[in-house]
């Protein structure tokens, strides 16, 4: 198949699964259950929790970036709430496409890997510094 099919397909398929959102939407909370991941295609999410009755930002993601992906890998609540910082257009993945896209795309289960194992050593670091 020729390289400007498959990427106008790719194109076709992302025009599908996007959506716009306004600045302010809280897309989901922590503990809810999670059917879907997203990947920023324009726009800011804040990724947060709250403890004991305050705010902490864990994650402020941009264009690029993919969340809500924790809840889909292990098939349990939200472990923290998103809310979009900008007008925004999001690709939604829902939990059954996305178990296709790891099972036939090993690049895409490798990258999705690789930004775990970043985020895991920010935290690490981030610990590091509080405990000091």
């Amino acid at each position: 198949m020729p390289r400007e099919i498959i990427v106008s397909k790719e194109r076709d398929i992302a025009e599908l699964l996007s959506k716009s959102y306004p600045a302010g939407t809280i897309l989901f909370e922590e503990n809810e259950p999670g059917s879907r991941m997203y990947i920023i295609r324009s726009g800011c999410v804040q990724i947060f929790r709250q403890v004991a009755g305050r705010e902490f930002t864990l994650a402020t993601l941009k264009q690029g970036d993919f969340f809500g992906e924790m809840a889909l890998l292990e098939k349990l609540p939200r472990s923290a709430s998103a809310r979009l910082l900008e007008d925004s257009v999001l690709l939604e993945i829902e939990v059954d496409t996305f178990d296709k896209m790891i099972r036939n795309n090993s690049e895409i289960a490798l990258r999705i890997m690789r930004k775990m194992a970043s985020r895991v050593r920010e935290l690490d670091l981030r610990v590091q510094r509080l405990l000091i």
